[in-house]
């Protein structure tokens, strides 16, 4: 179990969501286990959890990416707190 996720809410954020994915898999962040991500997209229209998704998929640096994408926008918070429930982790 991570001891650390970091959670990364977001709605329709398809270019920023996927430039602080990849800085972040470009870094020694998630090389261990100590430390997950997690992207909880808020039923975005743009692309966003495809994007993500892909990025996953491609990336030999991805095991500790997980993405998430809700059924239909809960709003803000309600995204927010879901993090809570995917992290997996001591600290989010």
């Amino acid at each position: 179990m991570p001891f650390l996720t970091i959670g990364i809410p977001t709605f329709n954020r398809n270019k920023a969501v996927s430039e602080n994915v990849l800085e972040i898999l470009s870094g020694d962040f998630l090389s261990g286990n100590d430390v997950g991500l997690v992207v909880s997209d808020n039923c975005s229209d743009d692309g966003t959890f495809e994007t993500i998704t892909q990025i996953k998929d491609r990336s030999l640096r991805s095991g500790n990416l997980r993405v998430y994408r809700n059924k239909e926008n809960i709003g803000v918070f309600g995204n927010i707190f879901q993090l809570f429930d995917y992290s997996h982790s001591d600290y989010l």
